[in-house]
């Protein structure tokens, strides 16, 4: 095959690839774009955009944890559990009942987002104790109202049956 044919058709595959060139290119370098342009492009690495942030924030604010719930606040000695919703503008309304003081606060299953809600909440806790320094009768501390234990999944708490399903009335 001579130099002028190899030369053509070397052009014309460049031509059906969409691959530009000048008419002063020599066969070698008419090869190498040729090559250059069969020899596949590596993508460029997918980056994480804001919005797939979002979504996985939220996927694990919604994931369930199974935990123990127990009210320190003596105010809410005789409640048996309180109900707490949570939205914001970008997720739906969760709301769920949370029990405390009561057999079921001992092994709950409850979204992340409502448990790290109650972790945050205090109450005022007032010590009436004789400060011989200040003079003061008491003192005010802000302590967190809820005691929360998470849970391995293959917790069994006291009342269920052998089968770790059925809750045993007895």
């Amino acid at each position: 095959m001579n130099t002028d044919t190899q030369t053509t058709e070397l052009r014309e595959r460049l031509d059906l690839m969409g691959v530009k060139y000048t008419k002063k290119n020599t066969t070698e370098e008419l090869v190498a774009l040729l090559q250059s342009a069969l020899t596949p492009v590596a993508e460029e690495p997918k980056t994480e955009t804001n919005e797939d942030k979002t979504l996985a924030r939220l996927a694990k604010a919604k994931e369930m944890i199974y935990v123990s719930v127990q009210n320190l606040n003596p105010s809410k000695e005789s409640w048996k559990g309180e109900t707490v919703t949570i939205a914001n503008s970008r997720m739906s309304e969760i709301r769920c009942f949370v029990p405390f003081n009561c057999e079921q606060a001992e092994a709950i299953w409850l979204p992340r987002i409502v448990v790290d809600y109650l972790k945050g909440i205090k109450f005022k806790k007032v010590n009436h104790i004789k400060d011989t320094k200040s003079g003061a009768d008491h003192t005010v501390a802000y302590v967190p109202e809820f005691l929360i234990r998470e849970l391995p999944e293959d917790y069994k708490p006291s009342g269920y049956g052998d089968d770790g399903m059925s809750f045993s009335t007895h």
